[in-house]
């Protein structure tokens, strides 16, 4: 939820982060709850709809590896290295300040609201842990946001150690790693210990978005075909689809820490991989500006693109409007709590992000992330 390309934007990107923050946020709002439908109507929607949601944080997952690698590796072939504390800093400055002032104000709010957020929430939210707790509601989202930081503590440091010739086969060791000691934790863990680890080890989307920017690299930044970008489109879009699919027969989806079975994990692996292949194809097929099919020219179009922008930003506060309690009676209403969390996340991009956006580009000038 928090990507950016500096100033060599990569087409179509913002609009896919669109897409991805209105999936979040269609899950989360339950929007045809509000339509009055019969139950039955309404089971059919949930059943049909949710899958779908679900699969918004993974998108913004493998944006996320795709575009820090890829800058990254732009860095070190502008510098000729990487520079460690150049990134770091960035990426404070970059996820911090708009999560201080987050929290800052639902502090503010649960002491006169009355809401009981303990100072576990608030650690485990400033110091990126939330995926490994329990909590109250309103800081639940930033489970993903933890797992980011926790991945790139420590990608920055394989980029920068790793031999060359050995960065690909050491990510694509890892993307196989990962499954392989969910596999093994359901078999021999108990049920807790096993929740545990897919909680703990679940950076598979991001990965796959890093072995993407990583193999277009060794291949030079190719441009590709409108015929090639076109067929990478939709195969994307087949294999997204076949994911949602199986996530709705199943029951299954990604990203989820419970699942308890053997058959529940592989399925889910499944799904895993059918959504991270399928984005990375459309993602190339965007990046390279190679496909002038209708949804390669939808995921330009500005106003998604806007809402690309201030993803970031709307992923915080969303969680907030939808699901902070003892809210006024009339923010029970979806159109009103879309447009609380739309014109708070559109404060936040324009008075907090974009101020440090600007501040960390001059303390960590050597590009990047």
């Amino acid at each position: 939820m928090n990507m950016e390309c500096q100033s060599t934007r990569l087409p179509g990107l913002d609009g896919l982060r669109g897409v991805s923050i209105l999936l979040v946020l269609m899950l989360h709002s339950v929007w045809y709850q509000h339509l009055h439908l019969p139950d039955h109507a309404v089971k059919i929607i949930n059943q049909a709809t949710f899958p779908l949601g679900t699969f918004g944080v993974p998108i913004f997952f493998v944006i996320s590896g795709f575009l820090i690698t890829y800058l990254l590796l732009r860095e070190e072939a502008r510098n000729g290295k990487i520079s460690l504390k150049g990134f770091w800093v960035r990426r404070f400055f970059r996820i911090v300040p708009p999560v201080a002032i987050y929290v800052s104000c639902v502090g503010v709010y649960a002491y006169y609201a009355g809401v009981g957020v303990t100072t576990k929430d608030f650690l485990a939210v400033l110091f990126f842990f939330r995926n490994l707790v329990g909590g109250v509601e309103i800081t639940a989202h930033f489970w993903s946001l933890s797992l980011e930081e926790q991945f790139y503590l420590f990608w920055p440091l394989a980029l920068f150690f790793a031999p060359r010739p050995w960065r690909l086969k050491a990510a694509i060791f890892l993307l196989a790693a990962f499954p392989v000691m969910r596999i093994v934790s359901v078999v021999w863990l108990l049920p807790s210990q096993h929740v545990f680890v897919m909680n703990l080890v679940r950076f598979d989307f991001i990965l796959m978005g890093c072995v993407l920017a990583l193999l277009w690299k060794a291949h030079g930044y190719i441009a590709l075909s409108r015929m090639t970008g076109d067929k990478l489109f939709i195969s994307g879009s087949i294999l997204i689809v076949a994911a949602w699919w199986l996530s709705f027969q199943s029951r299954l989806f990604p990203c989820f820490g419970n699942m308890t079975t053997l058959s529940d994990v592989l399925q889910q692996e499944l799904i895993t991989l059918q959504l991270g292949m399928g984005v990375c194809a459309i993602m190339i097929a965007l990046a390279t500006n190679s496909t002038q099919l209708l949804g390669g020219k939808l995921l330009n179009f500005p106003l998604l693109s806007g809402i690309g922008a201030i993803s970031y930003s709307l992923y915080l506060w969303q969680q907030f409007f939808f699901f902070a309690p003892n809210l006024p009676h009339f923010m029970m209403y979806l159109p009103v709590r879309m447009v609380c969390s739309l014109g708070v996340a559109a404060a936040s991009y324009y008075f907090v992000e974009r101020p440090f956006t600007r501040l960390r580009h001059k303390i960590g000038s050597t590009g990047g992330k």
